[in-house]
């Protein structure tokens, strides 16, 4: 399925990036392009390394309310979550870092 980001490369089961156990398809790509939109406006007026933390701490925020919903019960330390989130992360960002996302001054 082609996807119309920065990157050359088709999406889909075995392209490196997160994927759900059915493919979510671009639905998918199209929430996390609408969260780097309002990263995008917020680096008008603020530093690009305050956004990167507010929206790390917003997504650790989200995930353990997601892992509470889950079964996870406040104030527990579950391992295998925080190993599930932390390895996802890492892969994720290994596989961004990899491509090229700033645009070439000429």
């Amino acid at each position: 399925m082609a996807h119309d980001h920065d990157h050359d490369h088709e999406h889909g089961p075995g392209c490196g990036h997160a994927h759900e156990a059915e493919d979510p398809g671009r639905a998918f790509f199209d929430i996390a392009d609408q969260f780097i939109a309002v990263a995008n406006r917020l680096a008008d007026e603020v530093p690009a390394s305050r956004i990167s933390a507010a929206m790390m701490y917003a997504t650790a925020r989200f995930n353990a309310f997601l892992a509470q919903t889950q079964g996870v019960e406040a104030g527990e330390m579950d391992e295998a979550t925080v190993a599930y989130f932390r390895d996802e992360y890492e892969r994720m960002l290994r596989e961004n870092l990899g491509q090229s996302l700033v645009a070439k001054q000429n």
